[in-house]
């Protein structure tokens, strides 16, 4: 009696849960599959081809001449008469120096010049009068030549202060430094009151008809570089336009520091864009190298 009670309560346990399982088992068959979508896929075929390399190297725009000015005679500066950017002209005054001193000098010479040239000119008139006697026998050939030798020493005298006053006014003249060249100013290492030597630095002198740019390269790089080799150039004011040059220079020895080599390219374009000190980049086609390019 107790097992049959039993068996009945199981079944009336297991009786719902079986018919649960059947009704979701007979829902998943009848249940349309999930479509799934198609995702598209962009082929490109790799092949070998031909890249061109393209180097850049930051340059700096310079004038191909640029000439340091100096004083060929010492003193103190009194006035200088250019700025930095100033545009001179061949000839035109830059600076000037207290001339006093050369000017006592050419004065004094000129006192001496013409002592000198009186002494000479008495000597000689009187050499003549001596020779008169000579011929006359009235004096010794010895006394003739003492007068003559007289007058010889006059006559050389008087050509060496010429020749000093010559050079005391071309030391005057030196006080005035002059433009050699028309030009820009581009440096002054000098103020007025300095007292200055001979030779020492004052104005630096720019030429504006040829311009080029400086670069330095790498020593790896150096063999893809070759002189007049054709280069472009552009300028960091205005990176869309690009300006024709040549390479003209390749410094034979690396910089000890950076261990890179100056080169100098001469730009054949621009040059009315491309100021002095402008900051550049100069573009290199170094090689067409061989590989395979894929696209990023």
């Amino acid at each position: 009696m107790r097992l049959r009670d039993f068996r009945c309560r199981l079944f009336t346990i297991i009786k719902p849960l079986v018919s649960s399982l059947f009704l979701t088992l007979l829902a998943c068959e009848h249940q349309s599959p999930e479509q799934q979508s198609i995702r598209p896929v962009k082929a490109i075929r790799i092949t070998n081809q031909q890249t061109p390399n393209y180097r850049s190297y930051p340059g700096e725009i310079k004038a191909r001449f640029e000439t340091v000015l100096s004083f060929r005679v010492a003193g103190k500066l009194l006035e200088r008469k250019v700025d930095v950017g100033d545009q001179v002209y061949k000839g035109q005054p830059l600076a000037i120096l207290d001339g006093n001193d050369y000017r006592l000098a050419v004065q004094g010479l000129k006192a001496q010049l013409a002592s000198a040239q009186a002494d000479s000119n008495f000597l000689h008139d009187d050499l003549a009068r001596y020779r008169e006697l000579l011929a006359q026998q009235v004096i010794s050939p010895p006394e003739f030549e003492r007068h003559e030798t007289a007058y010889t020493t006059a006559r050389e005298r008087t050509a060496a202060l010429a020749a000093q006053l010559a050079e005391a006014n071309n030391q005057l003249s030196y006080t005035e430094l002059h433009a050699d060249r028309d030009g820009v100013v581009t440096a002054l290492a000098v103020e007025a009151g300095q007292v200055l030597v001979a030779g020492q630095a004052v104005v630096t002198l720019a030429q504006l008809d040829e311009k080029e740019i400086h670069f330095d390269v790498p020593e790896h790089h150096l063999t893809e570089i070759k002189s007049q080799q054709a280069v472009d150039v552009s300028l960091w004011s205005d990176d869309n336009r690009r300006f024709k040059a040549r390479i003209r220079e390749i410094a034979s020895a690396a910089d000890p520091a950076s261990r890179t080599y100056r080169v100098k390219a001469s730009l054949l374009e621009g040059l009315d864009a491309a100021q002095l000190g402008m900051t550049a980049t100069v573009h290199i086609d170094a090689k067409n190298a061989s590989g395979i390019a894929i696209p990023l």
